[in-house]
């Protein structure tokens, strides 16, 4: 029987894995900001905020970009809107009043440049 003791191999104690619990890591980005969308009618106007375009409607941008001041609707013919910000989301319809013909400015088409005429180079 000696034998057959040292044959066998010594007994390991089994293994139990622990529950494996999710990890908590904060998250470094900013939270997303709230998104506003600007619907026009008739679509298509330009939004400017500060003078600069921000896009055409229908549009959906971010609530809170930069400057501050109120959204302004652009589109050929139709009166100017000014839309107020929505700093925690939302949707936005505007209409846009159509101008009458007599109080939509024209724009000058530009002339074409003038070629002067060149004169043959004595020198070459």
């Amino acid at each position: 029987m000696a034998g057959l003791l040292a044959s066998r191999e010594p007994s390991t104690p089994a293994r139990v894995a622990a529950p494996s619990l999710p990890v908590q890591t904060p998250s470094l980005a900013p939270p997303p900001l709230p998104r506003v969308s600007i619907v026009s009618s008739p679509p298509g106007a330009t939004v400017t905020e500060a003078g600069r375009v921000l896009g055409t409607t229908p549009l959906e941008l971010d609530s809170l970009v930069d400057g501050g001041g109120p959204w302004v609707l652009v589109l050929e013919g139709h009166a100017l809107a000014s839309v107020e910000r929505l700093p925690h989301g939302g949707r936005v319809e505007v209409t846009l009043r159509k101008l009458p013909a007599s109080h939509v400015p024209k724009l000058p088409s530009p002339e074409p440049k003038k070629v002067r005429d060149l004169k043959p180079n004595p020198f070459h």
